[in-house]
């Protein structure tokens, strides 16, 4: 479906935020949607959003709706979606409101930078569910948030084994076996794990 053939800003954003990267988890029946108590299929989601209190106890106190119909940048600040979606402010996130879960979606596939900025823009203008009021060239900026991965130094006395990146689908998980030879001739005991993984694993 084109951009253009939407009927409004938030339409979009149900098309193609919400129903191809949130509602795998944020769907009626799911234990995330039960916990935040927040379902995003278009049939529900605006009215679970506009002006309702998160679920999250610490959003909450610090005076934050899903989703604020204020506009403006009073709007932008008081939006708890724009802090949980801002993956590019991560560090902001994490270092200070730890206690407001994880930036969605759950990575490393955030969303891109340019429908962080759509979303941004639909809220500073009101968050309406009618009428195209956010800017369409934002979605046009494709790029996402890569975080910076620092592997670990190799161990002076032990041995580091490195896993390569792999998949696993949104509701899913997956069990393997990995082996790696490690000729080692001697009996060696392990007192000691570290473990560094990509931010989102």
């Amino acid at each position: 479906m084109l951009l253009e053939d939407y009927g409004s800003s938030y339409n979009i954003i149900q098309g193609e935020v919400f129903d191809k990267h949130c509602i795998s988890c944020h769907i009626a029946g799911n234990t995330y949607a039960a916990e935040s108590g927040l379902i995003l299929t278009a049939d529900i989601s605006y009215e679970s959003l506009i002006n309702v209190i998160p679920n999250n106890e610490n959003a909450a106190g610090d005076g934050l709706f899903r989703v604020s119909s204020a506009g403006g940048i009073q709007g932008t600040n008081k939006s708890f979606l724009i802090e949980k979606i801002n993956a590019p402010n991560m560090d902001h996130f994490y270092d200070d409101h730890d206690e407001y879960g994880s930036i969605m979606p759950i990575g490393p596939l955030y969303l891109t930078n340019g429908q962080i900025d759509f979303i941004w823009d639909w809220i500073s203008e009101g968050a309406p569910d009618t009428g195209h009021v956010a800017n369409l060239a934002f979605l046009d900026n494709i790029e996402r948030y890569d975080p910076e991965f620092t592997p670990l130094e190799s161990p002076d006395n032990g041995i580091q084994i490195h896993l390569g990146p792999f998949e696993v689908e949104t509701q899913q998980e997956t069990e393997f076996f990995y082996y790696s030879e490690l000729n080692i001739n001697e009996v060696k005991y392990i007192n000691r794990v570290e473990i560094e993984m990509r931010s989102g694993s």
